[in-house]
């Protein structure tokens, strides 16, 4: 199973996890639940390229189950496709307020300065 680190976004949490190079994998019904898509599967399929979503290991109420999760890239198509109000604030948070922590991204690694 992989590092899973919870982020929350309004009342909503987020599990993502870090891979071997410790690039952030965001679990696709977590997601999906955020920006109002009802059927997170179906969603997936329909705005986000195959490339960018792999199964990862996580603990569910059902035990270790493997489940869809998606990569940045994955991340944004899901937020541009959809029409809901939530989705630009969404945007924003991603963006800005989830990712800034003294110089760091709170996955660890290492962010830019805001331009």
């Amino acid at each position: 199973m992989s590092n899973i680190i919870p982020f929350n976004f309004e009342s909503h949490s987020i599990r993502v996890c870090l891979d071997e190079t410790d690039a952030p994998w965001f679990n696709a019904k977590d997601v999906c639940g955020v920006l109002g898509y009802s059927n997170a599967r179906k969603s997936v399929a329909d705005h986000v390229d195959p490339e960018d979503v792999t199964k990862r290991d996580t603990l569910t109420e059902g035990g270790i189950q493997p489940t869809n999760h998606m990569n940045e890239s994955g991340l944004y198509a899901l937020i541009l496709g959809s029409n809901q109000p939530n989705a630009k604030k969404f945007k924003r948070w991603v963006n800005h307020d989830s990712t800034r922590s003294e110089g760091k991204s709170k996955t660890g690694r290492k962010s830019g300065p805001r331009t």
